[in-house]
């Protein structure tokens, strides 16, 4: 359009806010032997979820260049405590989750018969420390602080447009995707 536009705003959720999860069928962890199935209630991490928002368009050059500007991370805590069946030990643990989301466009009409634009979306994500199995049936030794992972992730496009004709359009394309995960 030939106005400015956008938004703030964000998104929040928790365990408070979570209904109570469904109850799991099980063998018994303590018997393998035994073909007694048993439900087993789930407990709720206690976690939070933050989803700021911001995005802005509009015409950076009147009726020539149209601009687009959105980003929109996601922050989610969750702790965990856990009683490991083996040997007994108690422990808290907490994973952290980061995503980030950005994404851009310019769109120009140099003419008024060629359009060209150029978008770009940035979405990378992490996670530090991660959460032993709720029942307790991990290893107590394991470094669950120290793990995680990373992945980087972004998409760049661009298009020429020729109007030839009111029934003849063409239209040129082409992106680059890359993708990398770490852990």
């Amino acid at each position: 359009t030939t106005e400015c536009h956008g938004e703030v705003g964000f998104y929040f959720n928790n365990s408070t806010l979570q209904a109570r999860p469904r109850p799991t069928l099980e063998m018994d962890p303590t018997d393998d032997t035994r073909s007694q199935y048993r439900y087993f209630q789930n407990t709720l991490d206690d976690y939070s979820t933050w989803n700021p928002v911001v995005s802005v368009g509009g015409p950076l050059v009147k009726n020539k260049l149209f601009g687009f500007f959105g980003f929109m991370p996601t922050f989610t805590d969750t702790n965990r405590k856990v009683t490991f069946l083996a040997d007994g030990v108690t422990g808290d643990f907490t994973r952290k989750d980061r995503q980030h989301y950005a994404t851009g466009k310019l769109d120009y009409a140099p003419l008024d018969k060629i359009r060209v634009s150029s978008s770009w979306v940035w979405n990378p994500g992490y996670v530090r420390g991660n959460l032993p199995a709720l029942q307790g049936t991990d290893a107590s030794a394991v470094d669950w602080k120290g793990r995680g992972e990373y992945t980087s992730s972004q998409i760049v496009m661009g298009q020429v447009d020729y109007v030839a004709s009111s029934k003849l359009v063409t239209s040129f394309r082409g992106g680059y995707n890359y993708f990398n995960n770490t852990n």
